[in-house]
């Protein structure tokens, strides 16, 4: 079992395959300009977010904005979603 063969089918794919961010971490400029901070995001690298509301934005405006700045999201969480639609 200390082989080198037994070890190496013990590989999986990653589960993480591109940098995100959950946008909670910016939610003071999110709430200040959806498009212009998720714009930023993606420049400096990131591809994925996380959601944790829509800055300030309805569930269906939110929907785009991620898309239209080249980001793809993932995942969301939500503390309180009647409030936010």
């Amino acid at each position: 079992m200390a082989s080198g063969e037994f070890s190496t089918s013990l590989w999986s794919e990653h589960l993480v395959t591109l940098p995100g961010i959950q946008l909670y971490t910016i939610d003071k400029e999110l709430n200040a300009d959806v498009e212009d901070s998720l714009t930023k995001i993606r420049a400096i690298g990131y591809q994925e977010v996380e959601t944790a509301g829509f800055g300030g934005l309805s569930a269906k405006g939110f929907r785009a904005a991620p898309e239209n700045t080249g980001l793809k999201c993932s995942s969301s969480h939500f503390f309180n979603l009647a409030a936010e639609i």
